[in-house]
Parts: structure tokens; C-alpha cells; sequence
């Protein structure tokens, strides 16, 4: 596994959209938005190692350890 996403975003926040257009490329943004969010919360062990990490659903961002928990559960 190439860790894509954590490579390019390793010092910086990566947002939400980006994520789930990563995810998701043949939805509109809102739908991918929804669907990347709704994988989350249905992963129960990737919500509960993200809220571990601080995850806040309202955050539009996810900071470096957060991206490498999903890419973790989500792959890359």
C-alpha cells in the first residue's frame, strides 16, 4: 500500500472534501462528503480510534494522525 493521501498531506490538515473525493470520484461533492462520513460511522472501530485521536465530526479537516487512521481501515 502506496500511503498516497499520508504522503501528500503528512504536515498539513487534510479537509474533508479532498478525503472523500479520494473515496468517492464518481459522486458530487456533496453526496461524496456524505458517503465518506457515513463509511466513518459505520467502521466502529475507525470511529472509535478517530475519536481517540480527537475526531470531531464537525471538523471539516483531519489532522496527519487521523488520515492515517482511515487510510489504515479505508485504504489507501
Amino acid at each position: 500500500m502506496g500511503h498516497f493521501l499520508l504522503r501528500k498531506f503528512n504536515d498539513i490538515r487534510m479537509l474533508c472534501l479532498p478525503s472523500a473525493m479520494h473515496y468517492y470520484p464518481d459522486f458530487s461533492r456533496s453526496t461524496a462528503v456524505r458517503r465518506f462520513r457515513d463509511e466513518i460511522h459505520n467502521t466502529p472501530e475507525l470511529l472509535e480510534e478517530l475519536k481517540r485521536l480527537g475526531y470531531d465530526e464537525r471538523r471539516r479537516y483531519f489532522p496527519p494522525g487521523q488520515m492515517a487512521v482511515i487510510i489504515k481501515y479505508l485504504g489507501d
